[in-house]
């Protein structure tokens, strides 16, 4: 269970002069949250399970607004999934993007720039095939021509004031004030809308019949409170935003997670060192056990052009690491000696890391094929747990599942964590074959077999208790990932997408790093999201307190008795 600690975003919510960050101007959540910073969002605690067929809000966008006035209320992404967003466009017009643009609804007779409190609400009637508008309870306008596809599968938390479009100057922060969001699963009609109207106090669960959703937004607060029966609270988040506060207490050991390294290979080699100046400089201090890669460490031959100027420079950062901290090697895409268009050759890979020096460690374990450095495995000790860690290849082969099945049998008491490039989508979904960023997407050469990450669920990681995390990268984002799946023996398994590709792309040198402190006493794991050259945490929503307590019934002999 994913949790975030306030304490932090109070510090940048009470003292938001010093942050320099716009809030509301007035402690009563009468008066909303001021979102026209472009910095702060709320995200929901879960995506939304039925369609919001009805929507209404309290919003204040102010009379000389100029240009996008941007997203109420949505879960847009760069990714191609489900997605539903309630926006104001330029010209201050209220907007509904269905499904990823299945059906762009423009009500083009409002303009919501008043300077005062409007109370918008937008209803979809599928049986018509229409989307109906109402302003202040009014009805406004109608369009017709579709309502777009029903039952949607969402995978994405929305989120209140912004979405997740994060590539440069995609971002659709709200420029404006939002008071209440409220959705429903059935379609309203006036009276219902109007009641809600002149009684958005008294919104919840009891008094509402479909409530999907309901927050009223207090400036004050950290966590909205959803009243609805599904109690979806929504919680603060920043959109690509750096800032100054304290690292987690450092508890029994670190997991340092290398993000995939692809951009700053290629194109920054000059801010390679500073991730690594960090972890040996902390290396007591955060008690960092081992680094773990995602993936793509390099650029690949196409776009960096040449082998031995990435590998060169990557190699030369490892070798620092050696006999300092244990580190595990993980290929992506962009690794393979032909970029996966035939087959899962890593002649490049294992010429800057060969397996000579690497199987000398005493943590190694063994590898599948004796000359590769992938598909290999570390055997780990630390605060009385013992792990067994998996470096596996993108799309692994059945043969390499079925070695994996075997090494996993051998050490039924150990923790297992895998790490392999792909597995989860940006939008937290498993990368089936259908996604575009899946193993199967990509060239080979027919003759090899080729497993994405649901196929990997089932003949593997399902099937035995000790499995516990996968690691992954492959896909942009700007957050951190975090899903669970529950295995055959009941074992809950975690996954973290953690890639800071599209940050890079968009920042530049920030040597992004995941820092998983582990607390085995209170089974929870300490996430911090570091920059290493700014010395700041990246995104409020990015430092949370992940809940292991049950997932696992291998715990450590230091605070447990067999």
């Amino acid at each position: 269970m994913k949790l975030r600690l306030v304490a932090a975003a109070l510090t940048v919510l009470l003292g938001a002069a010093a942050m320099q960050v716009p809030m509301a101007d007035s402690v009563a959540a009468a008066h909303g949250v001021d979102f026209r910073s472009g910095i702060i969002k709320y995200i929901l605690d879960e995506p939304l399970i039925e369609d919001p067929n009805a929507f209404e809000s309290w919003i204040k966008v102010e009379e000389d607004a100029e240009g996008e006035i941007g997203v109420i209320f949505g879960n847009g992404s760069v990714s191609d999934t489900p997605s539903v967003e309630y926006a104001v466009n330029a010209e201050g017009q209220l907007t509904v993007n269905w499904n990823n643009y299945e059906r762009y609804i423009v009500f083009d007779k409002t303009d919501v720039r008043t300077g005062e409190w409007t109370f918008v609400s937008v209803v979809r009637r599928p049986s018509s095939g229409s989307f109906d508008c109402c302003i202040d309870g009014k009805p406004v306008q109608t369009v017709s021509g579709g309502a777009g596809s029903s039952n949607l599968e969402f995978y994405r938390e929305p989120c209140i004031g912004s979405d997740f479009n994060n590539q440069t100057n995609i971002n659709k922060s709200f420029y404006g004030r939002i008071r209440q969001v409220t959705l429903y699963s059935d379609a309203l009609n006036e009276a219902e809308i109007v009641r809600d109207r002149d009684n958005g106090n008294v919104i919840r669960f009891g008094t509402r019949d479909d409530l999907l959703f309901n927050v009223r937004l207090d400036p004050t607060k950290t966590v909205q409170e959803d009243t609805s029966l599904y109690c979806n609270d929504a919680r603060l988040g920043s959109n690509d935003y750096y800032y100054e506060d304290e690292l987690y207490p450092v508890c029994d050991y670190t997991l340092a997670v290398i993000p995939d390294m692809q951009m700053i290979t290629n194109h920054y080699q000059k801010a390679l060192p500073a991730l690594f100046d960090y972890l040996l400089a902390e290396k007591e201090t955060r008690k960092i056990a081992a680094a773990i890669t995602v993936g793509d460490i390099t650029d690949g031959i196409t776009n960096g052009k040449d082998w031995d100027r990435q590998y060169n420079a990557v190699k030369k950062q490892f070798t620092r690491l050696d006999d300092e901290i244990p580190y595990i090697i993980v290929p992506g895409n962009h690794d393979y000696d032909n970029e996966c268009k035939t087959d899962h050759s890593l002649g490049e890979l294992n010429k800057a890391f060969p397996i000579e020096k690497i199987s000398a460690f005493p943590y190694w374990g063994g590898s599948q094929d004796p000359d590769n450095v992938v598909n290999s495995y570390y055997l780990f000790e630390f605060a009385g747990v013992k792990y067994l860690m998996f470096s596996i290849d993108f799309g692994p082969s059945d043969d390499t599942l079925d070695w994996a099945c075997r090494i996993t049998e051998q050490y039924p008491d150990r923790r297992v964590i895998v790490s392999t490039h792909g597995f989860l989508t940006g939008f937290g979904k498993m990368l089936y074959a259908e996604e575009s960023a899946s193993p199967a997407s990509y060239g080979w050469n027919g003759k090899t077999s080729i497993n994405n990450a649901d196929e990997m669920w089932e003949k593997w990681l399902s099937k035995y208790p000790n499995i516990f995390m996968v690691l992954c990268g492959h896909v942009g984002n700007e957050d951190i990932i975090v899903r669970e799946y529950v295995g055959e023996n009941g074992n809950v398994v975690s996954a973290f997408m953690v890639n800071a590709q599209t940050i890079v792309m968009n920042s530049g040198l920030d040597s992004l790093v995941g820092l998983f402190g582990f607390d085995e006493r209170e089974q929870k794991i300490y996430v911090n999201y570091y920059s290493t050259i700014h010395d700041k945490l990246y995104n409020y929503q990015n430092q949370f307190v992940y809940d292991f307590y049950g997932n696992t019934d291998i715990l450590s002999t230091l605070y447990y008795s067999d």
